[in-house]
């Protein structure tokens, strides 16, 4: 099922299944989620510009994240998250 990719629905999406804490140079910690895109293999960061970015629910109940771009190419590479 292919979801209609807003920035609210792909940043809520990467941190229910990506979660990720990194720490700042002030100590305080600062969460945020980090994915591969299973087309291109480059990381898709929340904190960074989701425009261009889509996700796709498996039946499964995970999820895949990828550039828009590289939508066709997701089967062809293989990336695992």
């Amino acid at each position: 099922m292919l979801i209609e990719p807003t920035e609210k629905n792909i940043k809520s999406a990467l941190m229910r299944y990506a979660p990720h804490i990194e720490w700042d140079a002030t100590g305080r910690k600062k969460v945020l989620a980090i994915a591969k895109c299973q087309g291109c293999g480059e990381e898709i960061r929340s904190d960074k510009d989701l425009s261009g970015t889509g996700y796709v629910l498996t039946k499964r109940g995970t999820c895949t994240f990828f550039h828009t771009g590289c939508f066709g190419r997701i089967w062809e590479r293989k990336i695992t998250t």
